[in-house]
């Protein structure tokens, strides 16, 4: 009995470190796209709404 929880909470550890990787590189896809929009969007707001360059 005690092996099963054992398993279980290993399984539910590597599912959980699983997802923050996930999240991490979701997280640097996301960073490297904003970076990109502001390099080709001087000026601009995520709103839709574009400003003046300063």
């Amino acid at each position: 009995m005690e092996w099963i929880l054992i398993i279980l909470v290993g399984a539910i550890l590597f599912a959980i470190s699983d997802l923050n990787k996930k999240i991490n590189a979701l997280h640097e896809l996301l960073e490297e796209w904003r970076s990109g929009w502001e390099d080709a969007h001087p000026g601009s707001d995520f709103d839709g709404i574009d400003f003046p360059s300063a």
